[in-house]
C-alpha cells in the first residue's frame, strides 16, 4: 500500500480523494486503473454509457456475454472505460445478418 498527498494504491488500483474525481458514493475515494488513470465506473454509469439499464447489465456479468468488469471484491464490481469501448466495437455490424451472426440469435 502505497500513501501519498492524494493518491492511494493497493493492488494496482489508485484510489484518489472524492475531490479529485467524482465516481462513487459520497465520501468514498475514486477508483482510477493503474495502466491508464482512467477513473473506474460503477454498473450505473456503465449502464448509462451503454444505454442500458443497471440490471442489464448486472446480468450480463452473471450469464455472459457482456464487457468484461473488474471484480474488487464479492459485491464491488468496476468496468474499465476501454473494456466497454472495446465491447460495443465488437457488436458494430455493417447488416441485420451479421448483427445476428455477433449476437447468437
Amino acid at each position: 500500500m502505497i500513501f501519498g498527498s492524494s493518491l492511494t494504491c493497493v493492488d494496482g488500483l489508485i484510489f484518489t480523494p472524492r475531490a479529485v474525481k467524482a465516481t462513487a458514493a459520497p465520501d468514498a475515494p475514486a477508483m482510477l486503473d493503474a495502466s491508464n488513470g482512467e477513473a473506474l465506473m460503477t454498473t450505473q454509469q456503465a449502464a448509462a454509457f451503454l444505454g442500458l439499464s443497471p440490471r442489464t447489465l448486472e446480468g450480463y456479468r452473471r450469464k455472459g456475454g457482456g464487457p468484461s468488469f473488474v471484480a474488487i471484491s464479492r459485491n464491488l464490481v468496476r468496468y474499465r472505460p476501454a473494456d466497454l469501448r472495446a465491447w460495443l466495437e465488437a457488436r458494430v455490424a455493417p447488416h441485420t445478418a451479421k448483427a445476428r451472426a455477433i449476437l447468437g440469435h
